[in-house]
């Protein structure tokens, strides 16, 4: 199993191959067939929320609830990113 913070550019990757949208279960069930592709491990959806929660943290992505159990996975323009990182520099 690849390191979680390696998988990071491989989620944005497939997020851009979708148009920068996906409900988490489509996200998180192409990610597994890329890294079964490419001979890794399966990922834990576990480990999968783990990394969302990490890049929504950091700014990268916007997590919604559609509705029950169904969440909304976002990529952010690259503005929204740096407007982001600017107001967490200025500490607020």
């Amino acid at each position: 199993m690849k390191s979680l913070y390696k998988i990071i550019p491989e989620i944005i990757e497939e997020l851009k191959s979708k148009g920068g949208q996906a409900t988490e279960r489509e996200l998180y069930e192409s990610l597994s067939k890329r890294l079964e592709a490419t001979g890794d491990n399966t990922l834990s959806i576990r480990e999968f929320n783990k990394i969302l929660l990490v890049l929504e943290t950091r700014g990268l992505i916007r997590v919604s609830i559609l509705k029950r159990n169904v969440r909304s996975i976002q990529l952010l323009s690259e503005r929204e990113v740096r407007r982001n990182l600017e107001v967490s520099s200025n500490g607020g």
